[in-house]
């Protein structure tokens, strides 16, 4: 990844009565203009998001999207949906006075980015897209009903031993009367649950421990002498507020109930969503693919990834040929796995110049510009380039 440079500015934006945005922006201040789409819902940024991006080359914006991160209210559902996200985005971009920019985003980030992207394509440069999410029932399902449990059998049970036995099959309805109610423990204890599942699922990492039966319980058994949790853990340090500082010990998930309160927040918001199927119609966002075809775009997404399966990202593309589809043969949900992130740094490389075939201009159907705007956009296209040459030294 690139160096990790100390962000130029920071601020908040009221998008509503209700919710405030809080933004940061790294790197390059007359650079190319990129936005990161955290995940979730409700995971928020953090400044490792912006070392995608070459700080010399790009203008990157981090926000946390509504109800989490240092964004305000915590947790608060209402006036929270995906139309809503998205004319936020519009409007910090019309607020930080941006043309157009690159779209990052990943798992959720992905559903965000594409329903920004068709609600809005003049504002996109290109789309970067990790771990597809487009939220269509079947995904919806994998994760929380018939799927990714016959892989995990063991996450699933622990998952469900929380709720009584006639909630079981309709897991994310249980869990929404929980992390939204008035009971504390209740909530508290959902929240760990959920995000246990999650975060369980989210790194393809061979294991070099066996689970067995001894007669009683079962156990888990070392195969070698030390077993990394690293991806375990800077999923955890990503999440941390000042009542971990100094905890040094525990497992990643009881180091989790430190932090509960972000975490209850990211809880609620992804139930939220996932109850109401992102506030989309069935398969909306791979239908409406046609309003961004001719938008660049890379898909990376890893082979074992058992949060979104890589069925998504082989349908999106199927929808999009156009896009660069990047399958990592070794690696599962997180941006973090090597493979992943390569993919992603070569993505934000390759994206980063400016390229007339960005824009794509179709004139097959009847024509869609006149010689004057094809004028205007050329010019702009000189300019940029005279600018990047001269901050490059003419080198």
């Amino acid at each position: 990844m690139h160096e990790h440079v100390p962000s130029i500015d920071c601020g908040h934006l009221k998008v509503s009565e209700i919710h405030t945005l809080y933004y940061e922006i790294f790197g390059n201040p007359l650079g190319k203009a990129a936005v990161f789409l955290h995940g979730g819902p409700g995971a928020g940024c953090v400044p490792r998001h912006a070392r995608f991006f070459d700080p010399t080359h790009y203008k990157v914006v981090l926000f946390d999207q509504r109800g989490c991160g240092k964004s305000t209210p915590c947790g608060c559902l209402e006036e929270n949906t995906t139309w809503d996200l998205v004319d936020d985005l519009e409007k910090l971009r019309k607020h930080l006075r941006v043309n157009k920019w690159l779209v990052m985003g990943g798992s959720w980030g992905v559903t965000l980015a594409l329903a920004y992207g068709q609600a809005h394509p003049g504002a996109v440069s290109g789309l970067i897209l990790r771990g597809v999410c487009m939220l269509r029932q079947e995904e919806i399902d994998w994760f929380y009903k018939q799927g990714a449990n016959s892989l995990f059998p063991f996450a699933w049970d622990e998952l469900l031993s929380i709720l009584e036995p006639v909630e079981r099959t309709n897991v994310i309805p249980a869990f929404y009367k929980r992390l939204t109610s008035d009971n504390a423990e209740s909530c508290s204890q959902a929240a760990k649950a959920w995000l246990k599942w999650e975060m369980g699922l989210s790194f393809f990492q061979v294991s070099h421990t066996s689970k067995y039966w001894d007669g009683k319980e079962y156990a888990m058994r070392s195969l070698q002498q030390e077993h990394s949790s690293k991806p375990v853990d800077l999923a955890l340090e990503e999440t941390k507020t000042d009542s971990t500082h100094g905890v040094k010990s525990g497992t990643a998930h009881d180091m989790a109930v430190l932090k509960m309160t972000p975490l209850v927040a990211q809880a609620r918001l992804e139930c939220h969503y996932f109850l109401n199927a992102g506030f989309l119609k069935e398969s909306q966002l791979l239908k409406g693919v046609s309003n961004i075809r001719h938008i660049p775009c890379v898909i990376v997404h890893g082979r074992y990834d058992f949060v979104c399966p890589v069925k998504n990202a082989f349908d999106l593309h199927q929808a999009w040929p156009e896009a660069k589809l990047c399958i990592v043969m070794d690696a599962g949900h997180s941006m973090y796995e090597k493979g992943i992130t390569q993919e992603l740094l070569s993505a934000t490389e390759e994206l980063s110049e400016p390229r007339l075939a960005c824009t794509m201009i179709d004139v097959s159907e009847g024509g869609s510009f006149t010689l004057e705007q094809a004028g205007s956009f050329l010019l702009l296209q000189a300019l940029r380039a005279a600018v990047q040459w001269s901050l490059w030294g003419g080198l």
